[in-house]
């Protein structure tokens, strides 16, 4: 009787076996590989019938093809940008939802192996994908899209009147996480993403504006300020220039520990944000260049803020001297490669007031005063080397004999010092070197057209230019000019409707080619001061 049960139940466990797993019908051995059950999905890959490696590659393939998808990372608002699952690094980790794939039916006890069998009859069961980002490239692109999928606060102001400020209250904003944005994405990788679905809602949080009113209130001394005179027939687009970057440095707050960055309060340097083309040095020579004359705005600012003793950070000197201040006192910009910039020392916001009418330029730096009474601070200039500069006549063929052209002007080169005077109740307390600063000579250079001119004339010129001397260059000019009137023929014509070079000093023929002043104009969109001679960026600078 106990024989004939125990036959019973093994019969009965047999069968129940082939139940759970029909492939056992099939003439496989214990060394075939295992195979996954059918209905299996890993996510939304399908991995039924598949071994091991086939499941993990079948897994590798839709990652790779993946790569291409795009997901719209959501910001504040309506902000967004666009990223790749490329950009962003995405991978999956197929290791344990493949070895619970091949588990099922193939592992745990009796019942459960048969109990899935069963399901997977009348339906699939989906297994998780683990898929997720490259935390730190991902990062890294929401930090570049920071500005773009955040809302800015807007400090607290305030505006002059007279002689009284007037309170101007500031709104929160409100920016994108970058780590947390992170661990949502992957979270959202995890949990919602079906394939199908893109949106992903970034993490953000609110950003305090600055500035209580009580804070600015205590802004009502002037600490320091400065005028240099810009429309000294500098030119209307010059001075539009001037006028322009004034007007975005006038009623700045800067606040205790902030570093100011001039150019990144002036930019773009462009048409549409109300520059106009102005002169330019560029070698020496005069060009038109959009911005021409916004250094003036900078130095008329640093000698501002030297004066209120404010922390200089960054601050250039021109290629070549400018008129407006003396040498060393200047502070040119090209773009970010030469800036002003300075840092809020003084424990209290600062007020920067800056205003023109059309002759002078003037910065005022407001705060509060927390220095001597009879403390007096001044700045002086001295030169300690100078090199003259040279000059340089170059003969034309291609211009008519009489064409004298004056086509670079020259400057003084030199090395400068400003000083820091100090005194306290009239006596003078010290006395330091502030900068030192390096201006490069630029030679004059001349072009004498020879187009025409007889074999005498032509060796009086060049024996002149092989001097290098400007005095024997204009005498040898005028010189050849007066053979040229001796050998007219008045009775010929043509001789006489052409136009006779007369003997009057030679004066610069080009139109509107006229001395720079000593502005250096400076060309704020360049950043190469390698072909920079009049301010300190690299290329133009907008002086």
């Amino acid at each position: 009787m106990k024989k004939k049960l125990f036959g019973l139940l093994a019969t009965a466990v047999a069968a129940m076996t082939l139940l759970v797993n029909p492939s056992l019908t099939r003439a496989e051995t214990a060394e075939e590989e295992t195979r996954i059950v059918d209905g299996i999905y890993i996510g939304t890959v399908y991995v039924g019938g598949m071994t091991k490696d086939e499941a993990n590659n079948a897994i590798s393939d839709y990652v790779q093809n993946l790569m291409s998808t795009t997901f719209t990372l959501k910001g504040v608002d309506d902000s967004s940008v666009e990223a790749t699952a490329e950009q962003m690094g995405i991978r999956a980790d197929a290791g344990d939802s493949v070895d619970a794939a091949l588990a099922v039916t193939h592992s745990g006890n009796l019942i459960t192996r048969y109990k899935d069998s069963v399901d997977l009859k009348t339906e699939q069961r989906v297994l998780p994908l683990s898929l997720e980002v490259d935390k730190q490239e991902t990062a890294r692109f929401i930090y570049k899209a920071h500005d773009k999928l955040s809302k800015a606060a807007v400090d607290a102001s305030l505006k002059k009147k007279g002689d009284t400020f007037e309170y101007i209250p500031g709104t929160d904003g409100e920016e994108v996480v970058e780590v947390d944005s992170v661990y949502a994405i992957n979270e959202f990788l995890a949990k919602e993403f079906d394939g199908k679905k893109t949106e992903i809602n970034l993490v953000t949080q609110t950003v305090a504006s600055r500035g209580t009113r009580e804070e600015l209130a205590v802004v009502k001394d002037r600490l320091g300020s400065f005028t240099t005179v810009y429309g000294n027939n500098s030119g209307s687009s010059r001075e539009q220039n001037v006028e322009n970057a004034c007007d975005f440095v006038n009623g700045t707050i800067v606040y205790p520990g902030e570093e100011y960055r001039t150019h990144e309060n002036l930019e773009p340097i462009t048409e549409e944000n109300g520059y106009a083309m102005g002169g330019t040095y560029l070698n020496g020579a005069i060009v038109d260049s959009v911005g021409g004359g916004i250094c003036q705005v900078s130095t008329t600012l640093y000698n501002a803020l030297i004066r209120a003793e404010i922390e200089i950070t960054q601050r250039f000197n021109h290629s070549m001297t400018v008129t407006y201040v003396d040498p060393a006192a200047d502070a040119a910009m090209a773009g970010d490669y030469k800036d002003l910039r300075f840092k809020n020392d003084t424990g209290y916001p600062i007020y920067i007031e800056g205003y023109y009418d059309g002759t002078n330029i003037t910065f005022n730096i407001y705060g509060v005063e927390t220095r001597a009474a009879d403390r007096e601070v001044s700045f002086e200039s001295v030169i300690t080397k100078q090199d003259d500069p040279s000059f340089q006549a170059k003969a034309d063929a291609s211009q008519e004999f009489g064409y004298y052209n004056i086509d670079q002007y020259a400057h003084i080169g030199m090395t400068a010092q400003l000083w820091k005077v100090v005194k306290e109740g009239g006596k003078e307390v010290s006395r330091e070197i502030f900068n030192t600063s390096t201006y490069r000579s630029s030679p004059k250079i001349v072009t004498i057209g020879t187009g025409g001119a007889t074999p005498e004339q032509l060796a009086l010129i060049n024996a002149a230019i092989a001097t290098n001397d400007e005095e024997q260059v204009l005498a040898a000019y005028q010189k050849a000019v007066d053979l040229g009137k001796k050998a007219e023929e008045p009775a010929d014509d043509k001789k006489q409707d052409k136009k006779k070079p007369d003997n009057k000093k030679p004066e610069n023929k080009k139109p509107d080619q006229k001395k720079p002043d000593n502005t250096t104009p400076e060309n704020q969109n360049s950043n190469t001061e390698s072909n920079q001679t009049t301010n300190d960026t690299t290329n133009p600078t907008n002086q």
